[in-house]
């Protein structure tokens, strides 16, 4: 195949594609709210365990007094600092969590913007050139001159992000 040709196919594919992650960024600009949403929502789960956290910490620390005044036995302080310690740390994992996904979702948007808008950047009147390739293209295969496709970089980009806001 004529290297002309394949450029020209090549181009014609990435347009192609063009105009379906950008009908998938339109999609995910409705979302906008729903991300926000998620967002607000993530955010005050971080914090009720933030407070109950350190409600438990208090509780906990409080335990020490109760067992030297007599009021609790050893095995009962024993055991409820244990209970107090793990939803402690069940709490302190749970925020991990809820960040990690948070801070992907984000990624993932961030990165799908961003090549939904390199890709809105292509024309009828842009050339393939080394820059466009590496920052769309993952790996072109060609078979014959009828046979060409391409492994996009964000190839999934999209559904990761739908994925992530838990609308598969």
């Amino acid at each position: 195949m004529p290297e002309p040709d394949l450029f020209d196919t090549i181009l014609t594919i990435i347009r192609q594609k063009a105009e379906v992650v950008m009908g998938e960024a339109l999609r995910l600009k409705q979302c906008d709210g729903r991300i926000a949403a998620q967002k607000a929502q993530v955010e005050q789960e971080i914090n009720e365990l933030g407070r109950q956290t350190q409600k438990d910490k208090a509780l906990r620390a409080g335990l020490y007094e109760s067992f030297v005044k007599g009021i609790l036995t050893r095995a009962e302080y024993l055991e409820m600092q244990e209970d107090y310690s793990q939803k402690i740390s069940g709490a302190v994992e749970r925020v991990q969590q809820l960040q990690t996904r948070q801070s992907e979702l984000e990624r993932q948007v961030a990165r799908y913007t961003s090549m939904a808008d390199k890709l809105a950047a292509v024309d009828k009147n842009t050339a393939l050139s080394a820059l466009l390739v590496n920052q769309l293209i993952g790996k072109v295969t060609v078979n014959g001159p009828e046979d060409v496709s391409i492994d996009f970089a964000f190839e999934s980009g999209f559904e990761r992000v739908m994925e992530v806001l838990g609308n598969e």
